[in-house]
């Protein structure tokens, strides 16, 4: 199976910045976070990776002083199960504690399952006779890492490692960065296999090429007449194009910035995608082929180089079919096109 997934850091190995959010992610046992580069973060519990009823529960907390905690319940998939309810319910130890409507938990319901999901509880979502049951494996030491990213320990408004600090000190979220996106409605187009532009890049590209970190080598480049497309971006420059490796269910492209003039040489990006569009170039792949846990990461051309503009996947692959659940960045950031800005 190909390994696509940035970099989880195992317990005790992620280092958060104190003052500043740079955006990271952090996985132990049955759950996962990931805060961005606002202050925002994502904590995703799942059930047992045993479990047959597969579900996970998404706490959305914003950077700041006393910001709410927001949750959303994701369930496997439904052909799975012979019986679905019609009206899921939390329990917790066995007690209803009200419904669950459009998959969002109450102010009540969440906080119900912060008071117990780092304790031995028992956790449920269903209606008594087919319940999903929330791990809280993990819980712990994922909510202790939320706490510190967003600089809330020993505070009141911790989640658990409250304390009587002065919560007015906590972090204020921080601004997404504004990108503009220079790259224009440049199209992708082929260039011919025999052409003089093909024959004078082929061999520069392979000169230039690099394996990028944690992505499959780039073996179709070195193929007997490998396509290469090219992009004519504004102020100039080039965007080149090249598919580098095919999967089961992904496959991967690597990219080039050329300057003007025939005696440019390409310049090779630190950047693995799969799709191009308006300057922009996008990545979404699998974790495995059930398509339950995903990761995109988009780029796009400043006027003078590719910048990130998003980091983003899909929680862990634990069942949650369609998808998974919502994304959780790690990157955000305000795209505004160079065309619209005088508009």
């Amino acid at each position: 199976m190909l390994y696509i997934r940035r970099a989880i850091y195992s317990l005790g190995l992620v280092v958060f910045s104190a003052n500043a959010f740079e955006g990271e992610s952090f996985q132990h046992k049955d759950w996962y976070l990931a805060c961005d580069n606002t202050g925002t973060c994502r904590a995703a519990g799942y059930s047992d990776i045993s479990n047959l009823n597969p579900v996970a529960v998404m706490f959305t907390r914003e950077a700041g002083p006393a910001t709410p905690v927001t949750a959303k319940v994701f369930l496997g998939d439904e052909s799975n199960f012979d019986h679905w309810p019609e009206q899921n319910n939390l329990y917790i130890n066995s007690q209803e504690l009200g419904p669950i409507k459009h998959d969002v938990l109450t102010a009540m319901q969440i906080q119900a399952i912060l008071d117990v999901v780092t304790k031995d509880a028992l956790i449920e979502i269903g209606d008594g006779k087919s319940n999903w049951v929330l791990s809280g494996s993990g819980a712990s030491a994922v909510f202790r890492r939320m706490d510190e990213y967003q600089g809330r320990l020993n505070t009141p408004f911790a989640i658990v490692t409250k304390g009587q600090g002065d919560e007015s000190k906590v972090n204020p979220a921080a601004a997404a960065p504004k990108l503009v996106n220079v790259g224009g409605d440049a199209m992708m187009k082929s260039i011919e296999p025999g052409s003089a532009l093909y024959g004078r890049l082929l061999p520069q590209l392979r000169a230039s090429y690099q394996v990028v970190e944690d992505s499959a080598e780039c073996h179709m480049l070195f193929e007997e007449a490998p396509s290469i497309s090219i992009a004519k971006l504004n102020n100039g420059q080039s965007l080149i194009e090249a598919p580098c490796w095919m999967a089961a269910y992904n496959y991967g492209s690597n990219y080039w910035l050329l300057g003007e003039g025939d005696d440019a040489l390409p310049k090779h990006l630190n950047i693995s995608g799969n799709d191009y569009s308006d300057g922009m170039i996008s990545s979404a792949h699998k974790d495995r082929g059930l398509g339950d846990c995903w990761n995109f990461e988009s780029w796009l051309f400043d006027g003078q180089k590719m910048v990130r503009s998003s980091d983003s996947n899909t929680g862990l692959c634990r069942g949650i079919a369609a998808g998974g659940i919502d994304p959780m960045p790690t990157w955000v950031s305000e795209v505004v096109f160079a065309q619209d800005l005088n508009k």
